[in-house]
């Protein structure tokens, strides 16, 4: 009796390993989403092999804009998430986007596809789906933030109260 249940356990344990099961990705490879969505988790994780965070445009050799779903003179600017701020969050322009108040070198390479925009930080890079962009607003949903992020053109910068004043003639 004792054989005739051993005998039956390991042929339901080899039948088990035998079956479909469903494929598991791996948490450590670099994926993308494709959903339009924007999930909650890190987008690429930086890659171990490759670590070295004196180089913090280390992924993209230059900014680009591949495709764009919005004109790049909404997109380019001085922006900022309150006119009380004392200083403007960032500043992209065809070269580069520029965290204005970074301690240390704030300047970040980006790529721009459709309407995902992929910057390079020194640890990772951030996925942002731009939701809107007009000549004074620009709204991006951050993929590791719950809610997407409004801002405002920066109005101290001469240049953005230039491009304000040539969209509204």
């Amino acid at each position: 009796m004792k054989s005739f249940i051993l005998i039956a356990l390991f042929c339901t344990l080899v039948m088990y390993a035998c079956s479909d099961k469903p494929e598991q990705k791996d948490s450590n490879t670099n994926s993308t989403a494709d959903s339009p969505s924007v999930s909650k988790k890190i987008f690429i994780k930086g890659d171990p092999a490759n670590y070295n965070d004196t180089l913090p445009n280390k992924r993209f050799k230059r900014s680009e804009i591949v495709s764009c779903s919005f004109k790049k003179e909404a997109l380019f600017g001085t922006w900022t998430t309150s006119y009380e701020n004392p200083a403007c969050d960032f500043k992209i322009d065809e070269k580069e986007y520029f965290l204005c108040d970074y301690d240390g070198d704030g300047s970040r390479l980006y790529k721009i596809v459709k309407d995902t925009l992929f910057l390079d930080n020194p640890y990772l890079i951030f996925k942002g789906l731009i939701l809107k962009a007009t000549g004074d607003t620009l709204v991006i949903h951050w993929q590791e933030n719950e809610e997407p992020e409004k801002l405002l053109r920066w109005k101290d910068n001469p240049d953005d109260q230039k491009s304000d004043t040539s969209e509204s003639k």
